[in-house]
């Protein structure tokens, strides 16, 4: 039987009559609907190691799957590619095939230890995957951003969860990839913005001019930027990059999103960071948020220009120095 075409591998993915082995090919498209197929179970009956006949990247992504069942975990721990020394997602982070580590960290229910053993793991491409954890500790973020490769950096830099500090790290980060990541935030800070746009590769200029709350001096510098690109981008549409709990509430914001002032007390520090910068503010909105307890929301007020006096003085000798110096710094801007 042929693998079926694009508009019908769906419905072939969840027919019961579809033969194991088209099931193999079609499950690194499909994975979900593979796995509610409702022949599996009779496979397995079936052939108890028929998986080892599956092809690695289609195992792979029903492993990837938060429901996939404990006897499947068991069975591509088994596969000839994977040779997992143990049983289950446990097992299976202790398989010599990178590939397979780096599917497993994208797990989301990955136990905590599993989690670290793979944040220090060998090879950089299981370790950017654990960069990309929805749920990654915080102990393991910040080992990441100072990860040797740029790939982990760049994977931490798009976290909806970084704090004032360790964006600041990451937009100051001398390689490309990393600081482009940190610049494409909707959150980043106009004073680290400022930083990025100063950057020798153009492509981290590029993603600075393009940015969704680009302050009008930065606008009218890169506006004039010795790159083409550069400057087609400030002129063309914003964009705003981020990843995580957070982040699609974050980007709906900052791409003009209505305004919703429960957002502003939202549980997420992403979320209220972007919407303390997006909308004008309230008296009673402003000073709860000059009160907040996430620096980047902080940091964020402090860059307005419509702060009222007080509030303008508080931020200037807040506690912490970023906000302090993101204060001063917008006053010397403008």
């Amino acid at each position: 039987m042929a693998t079926p075409t694009a508009p019908t591998a769906h419905l072939a993915a969840l027919n019961a009559n579809t033969s194991v082995q088209v099931l193999g090919e079609l499950a690194a498209r499909h994975p979900r609907e593979v796995l509610r197929n409702p022949a599996l179970a009779l496979h397995r009956l079936a052939n108890p190691a028929f998986l080892g006949a599956w092809p690695l990247e289609g195992l792979l992504a029903l492993v990837r799957e938060p429901d996939v069942p404990a006897w499947l975990l068991d069975a591509a721990g088994r596969h000839p590619d994977v040779r997992a020394p143990g049983r289950g997602v446990a097992g299976l982070t202790g398989s010599p095939n990178p590939f397979v580590r780096a599917a497993v960290a994208g797990r989301a229910a990955l136990p905590a230890e599993a989690l670290g053993a793979l944040a220090a793991d060998d090879v950089a491409s299981v370790r950017g995957a654990v960069a990309l954890h929805p749920l990654l500790p915080t102990e393991w973020r910040g080992a990441l951003l100072r990860d040797p490769y740029a790939g982990v950096r760049a994977a931490v830099a798009g976290r909806a969860d970084l704090t004032l500090g360790q964006m600041a790290v990451l937009a100051a980060d001398a390689h490309p990839d990393v600081a482009g990541a940190a610049a494409a935030r909707a959150d980043l800070p106009g004073f680290l913005l400022a930083r990025a746009a100063t950057h020798a590769a153009f492509r981290v200029r590029l993603t600075v001019a393009a940015h969704p709350f680009l302050p009008p001096d930065l606008h009218a510098r890169l506006s004039a930027d010795r790159s083409a690109g550069v400057r087609a981008a400030a002129l063309g549409e914003r964009a705003a990059h981020l990843h995580g709990p957070g982040a699609p509430e974050a980007v709906r914001v900052a791409r003009g999103g209505p305004r919703d002032a429960s957002l502003l007390t939202h549980p997420l520090a992403v979320v209220r960071r972007v919407a303390a910068r997006a909308w004008p503010l309230r008296p009673p909105e402003l000073a709860a948020l000059t009160r907040d307890a996430d620096a980047g929301v902080r940091a964020l007020l402090a860059e307005r220009a419509d702060l009222p006096r007080h509030a303008a003085r508080a931020l200037a000798h807040d506690a912490d120095v970023l906000v302090a110096h993101a204060r001063a710094t917008c006053g010397a801007r403008t």
